[in-house]
């Protein structure tokens, strides 16, 4: 027990420092430790992080044309129809000019798309035919929203 009571002593005297310090010294302290212990947790964070930053992938589909039916990905500004065409109420208007008619799924609910009216956005789905067989149109699978 002759170890305890050294650890309890040193324990006592250091409180006793503490209660005799004046306030804007102690409130120093306090402040000073914080700071350390702030950047030792940085420093360490940084250290012992798991993160790894990916390498971008090769593949870019967003030169990817509607023509054909396969997965493809288009960047522009989503707009809504003043009209709707069918089961088509929103298209996206490319940076040329182009308008990319825009079909929901099951997936993405027209209501969710209501939300990103006006913004740049970058959709990916699958290039078909509407409903009719008349229009080029793309089905919403993602909306990832451009910054």
């Amino acid at each position: 027990m002759a170890v305890g009571a050294g650890v309890r002593g040193r324990f006592v005297e250091t409180e006793k420092r503490l209660a005799s310090m004046p306030p804007r010294r102690l409130i120093l302290l306090v402040i000073v430790s914080a700071i350390l212990f702030l950047g030792l947790g940085v420093f360490l964070g940084a250290i012992f992080s798991p993160y790894s930053p990916t390498s971008p992938s090769d593949t870019d589909l967003s030169n990817s044309q509607g023509g054909g039916s396969g997965a493809v990905s288009q960047t522009g500004i989503l707009r809504k129809l003043s009209a709707p065409l069918g089961e088509i109420e929103f298209y996206l208007e490319q940076s040329d000019g182009t308008q990319v008619f825009l079909v929901p799924t099951s997936k993405i609910d027209t209501s969710f798309l209501e939300g990103f009216v006006g913004l740049a956005v970058t959709i990916e789905g699958t290039a078909g035919k509407s409903a009719d067989g008349t229009q080029d149109v793309l089905r919403i699978e993602k909306v990832v929203l451009k910054q």
